[in-house]
């Protein structure tokens, strides 16, 4: 893996090559030592920004539960992440946790869907994710409403 440093240089008396001033930047690529931990980049970042900076009461919730059903969405996807009973399972439990949050009417029954076909097959799940995405538009911003559509879509690479 290859992170581009960048190096101040002010050398004393000398003018840049390309400016009058005297600072220059110089660009060097370091290759990070094989024992480096790689960044890890976290899928939904649009979504946690909204549900975070979002105000109390509906937007928040939604957001919240848009970002946890992309998430389960995502390990629903991946195949042999989970097993079918471990799916289930975690679609019962979020749930049990959407009904105790204050979710506008009329973005629940789409929100249940998803969740429900999280356990389900890839097919009813693009499905699901793409209804939420489209009922979701009034509470989400672009970027989120993207990466939650994002989930279902086929990659063009390998994302490893």
């Amino acid at each position: 893996m290859l992170e581009v440093l960048q190096v101040l240089d002010v050398p004393q008396g000398t003018a840049s090559p390309s400016s009058t001033s005297s600072t220059w930047s110089t660009y060097i690529l370091a290759v990070l030592p094989p024992f480096a931990v790689p960044p890890v980049r976290f899928p939904f970042r649009a979504l946690a920004a909204r549900a975070g900076r979002a105000p109390l009461g509906g937007e928040r919730e939604v957001a919240m539960a848009a970002l946890m059903v992309a998430r389960l969405s995502c390990d629903a996807v991946r195949g042999g992440a989970l097993s079918d009973e471990q799916r289930r399972e975690r679609a019962t439990a979020a749930k049990a946790w959407l009904a105790s949050v204050a979710v506008p009417a009329r973005a629940r029954p789409a929100l249940a869907r998803a969740l429900d076909a999280t356990a389900g097959d890839r097919a009813a799940l693009a499905t699901a994710v793409d209804e939420l995405a489209r009922v979701a538009t009034a509470w989400l911003d672009e970027a989120s409403v993207a990466e939650l559509r994002g989930v279902t879509a086929a990659p063009f690479v390998n994302p490893r």
